[in-house]
């Protein structure tokens, strides 16, 4: 579960490489999985852990995610988290985001506290991190941060009371919304590129599915999906 960031098995190269294929020309990411590094996540069980919570009982609420992956990607100096999830059986790109801020003060922290093995973990919109120490399981914030484990048990511990709250289950509806939303446009998208590669490479013909004709297409038929 905790582990040291390393380059990418072939499972998660396998990954990357469906994300990549399930992209138009146009819209192909390009993902380069020699410039991705691996690093762990975690569920976080947050039921099992509030039915008792405590430190002891916290370190074992977490299992390295199915559903979920994070890869951090190098660009020369510039380094962004891509994270990729699990939805109805295929895997799609989810975030990307610039990480330099949260990466070099968090291996600061590690390198001092000599361990490169950690694991992020999530709940709600709020990330964290678990590493190894002599002394056992720690935790910090994605930018180096430490908490106590008393102290992360009753950030935890308010979290989810919040959610019981009424007006965070308005949120989490939202949320749903949003996702359901996000899924129905992959759906879309993959309907589009598979009929995208069934047809000639004529460039209007994209446009033919939206009543557009050549240069006469005033909005950019490969990005109409999205309007």
């Amino acid at each position: 579960m905790l582990r040291s960031e390393r380059s990418l098995n072939e499972q998660e190269k396998e990954i990357i490489e469906r994300i990549n294929k399930s992209y138009s020309r146009g819209n192909n990411p390009n993902i380069d999985v020699n410039q991705l590094i691996s690093c762990s996540f975690c569920d976080f069980d947050a039921e099992e852990f509030f039915s008792n919570p405590s430190p002891e009982k916290l370190a074992n609420c977490f299992s390295e995610s199915e559903t979920e992956k994070y890869f951090i990607q190098v660009d020369g100096k510039k380094e962004l988290l891509l994270t990729v999830r699990k939805m109805k059986d295929k895997w799609q790109m989810y975030t990307k985001e610039r990480w330099d801020e949260q990466s070099l003060p968090l291996r600061k922290m590690l390198h001092e506290a000599g361990t490169s093995r950690y694991s992020i973990f999530k709940y709600g919109f709020d990330r964290f991190v678990m590493y190894d120490t002599p002394e056992g399981i720690a935790y910090c914030t994605t930018d180096g941060r430490k908490i106590s484990s008393e102290g992360i048990c009753e950030l935890l511990v308010t979290f989810i009371n919040r959610k019981k709250d009424p007006f965070f289950d308005k949120i989490k509806m939202i949320e749903k919304e949003k996702e359901e939303k996000k899924n129905k446009i992959f759906e879309l998208l993959e309907k589009k590129y598979s009929k995208q590669t069934s047809r000639s490479d004529d460039p209007t013909d994209i446009g033919l599915q939206f009543g557009c004709t050549g240069e006469d297409c005033k909005h950019s038929c490969s990005y109409a999906i999205f309007l």
